[in-house]
């Protein structure tokens, strides 16, 4: 029998994968990978941002809405011989201030009144008030414990020392209402929880120099025959890599404001209020 041998030929030639070859895939691999990762980082800093301008438009939203109700208290309550309620003026740097008198104080209890019935409070109970008579003026204090008149209208005053009298009863130098100015402040925003985000040349509003809201670009009021009109823009987002609108046109205020050339690049919203004030009436 023959024997049949069979050669199995091996190509001795064949290269491997050379350096270049290896550095180039690194190099194509490390591309693809890098491409990744800034559309990772790049919708993780949107969807971030995105939350925080919820969060901020929130926050906002929910002080605008104590602002009005504060505002709208100016004059509740209090002594007719108190007069004004409610004062709009401007300032040595040509800025807008509100100094109004309320019974609005910090506190849960804040604006509450009720009828005395069958010399009983119920509402009221447990916070010191003051009552008014017919035409307005200042009759009576009773303390946290006291009972009350039948038909009497009691309000809650403002106790500082939290041991239930009137603050006018406490000290007869002090009033049993709270006086509050509202204005932007003098110098930049700082000191506020926006601060490090906010634009160049914007400022805070400040409640009794406390900040209330931060970085404003512009605030405007108007107060006539009882109602007044806000004019507010303020920041509502971070820094864009390009500029937005630049001019922003008051709907209840014949004016305008235009955005410095650094303010263009961040976000902006603008809002207007109108009130009447009811109590001042």
């Amino acid at each position: 029998m023959n024997k049949i041998y069979i050669n199995f030929m091996f190509n001795t030639n064949k290269k491997g994968v050379t350096l270049i070859e290896l550095l180039i895939a690194i190099a194509i691999v490390s591309v693809m990978m890098l491409g990744v990762y800034l559309t990772y980082t790049s919708f993780t800093k949107t969807a971030i941002d995105t939350r925080q301008i919820a969060r901020s438009e929130s926050e906002v939203n929910q002080a605008l809405l104590k602002l009005e109700k504060l505002l709208q208290s100016a004059g509740f309550g209090i002594d007719e011989r108190e007069r004004p309620f409610f004062v709009v003026s401007k300032k040595l740097d040509n800025s807008t201030s509100i100094t109004f008198k309320t019974l609005f104080g910090d506190k849960i209890e804040a604006g509450l009144w009720e009828v005395c019935v069958n010399k009983t409070r119920i509402v009221t109970k447990n916070y010191p008030v003051v009552v008014l008579n017919e035409e307005k003026q200042l009759e009576e204090s009773y303390s946290n414990t006291d009972n009350c008149r039948d038909g009497e209208i009691l309000y809650v005053c403002k106790d500082s020392n939290n041991n239930g009298i009137c603050d006018n009863i406490d000290d007869s130098n002090d009033n049993y209402f709270f006086e509050k100015e509202l204005r932007l402040s003098a110098d930049t925003s700082s000191n506020y929880e926006w601060s490090t985000h906010c634009a160049p040349n914007t400022r805070n509003l400040l409640l009794n120099n406390e900040p209330y809201l931060g970085c404003i670009a512009d605030f405007k009021v108007d107060y006539t025959d009882n109602t007044v009109k806000l004019g507010i823009i303020y920041q509502s987002g971070s820094k864009n890599n390009s500029p937005l609108s630049k001019t922003f046109s008051y709907d209840f205020f014949s004016e305008s404001y235009t955005l410095t050339q650094n303010q263009e690049y961040y976000r902006w919203k603008k809002v207007e209020i109108i009130l009447d004030l009811v109590n001042l009436k």
